[in-house]
């Protein structure tokens, strides 16, 4: 009785864990913030070989691919780091303008509205309507509205979320491996103008509204 007890009890304990895995995994976004990591210096010899073929569209098909799976895989998140000047990186500097001469080469996303989710940051505290914001290092976006809100989550519901809405016309379509979710990246310095901000404080969201705009145009330059 006792053995057959503990038997019991193991494999009570062993679906526990499993259905706290399954539901933990369906809560988990499919965008590439959650993709495995990779360096610039495990993609550098990749790099090297695809630099000649990005401009001929003969050659260049399967770096193009390749391209999407560094991204997919995780290889923009250490690249961002270096751009934006948190963590330098001498390997990323390296590939960085090979690097983005193949994302220009990428087809142009079909939808000119994306959405983006993300964690408070000081800069959005001195964004004002009329202000032009330039990110130096890329930037994912969705299509899907609910996808981007999955990125403002946190424990406390009291904590304000932050909604990019962005008009652009130059983002570069990036598939999503596995899911039906249609992502799109904003290259490095392009420059988007804020047109008006939405803060509904019942709702605890703070909404930037961003229309991709020529640099000739933007006074205030934020980054």
């Amino acid at each position: 009785m006792n053995r057959r007890f503990k038997a019991l009890s193991f494999i009570i304990i062993i679906v526990v864990i499993l259905l706290v895995f399954l539901v933990k995994a369906s809560f988990t976004p499919s965008s590439s913030e959650y993709r495995p990591q990779v360096t610039c210096e495990e993609r550098m010899p990749a790099f090297r070989d695809c630099k000649s073929s990005f401009l001929s569209s003969a050659d260049s098909d399967s770096c193009k691919r390749a391209l999407i799976q560094d991204y997919q895989s995780g290889l923009y998140r250490p690249l961002n780091f270096h751009l934006r000047g948190i963590i330098p990186d001498q390997t990323c500097e390296e590939i960085k303008e090979n690097l983005l001469e193949g994302m220009r080469s990428l087809k142009t996303a079909r939808s000119s509205k994306f959405y983006r989710g993300v964690m408070h940051f000081p800069a959005l505290d001195e964004l004002r309507s009329g202000d032009c914001f330039v990110d130096l290092g890329y930037m994912s976006m969705t299509v899907d509205e609910e996808v981007a809100q999955v990125f403002t989550h946190t424990e406390d519901e009291e904590v304000t979320k932050y909604i990019f809405e962005i008009e652009t016309h130059s983002a570069k379509a990036i598939e999503a491996r596995g899911t039906t979710e249609q992502e799109a990246v904003i290259l490095p310095g392009t420059p988007l103008l804020l047109t008006r901000i939405n803060h509904e404080e019942e709702k605890f969201e703070k909404r930037y509204f961003f229309k991709e705009v020529d640099i000739i145009k933007c006074q205030n330059i934020l980054h």
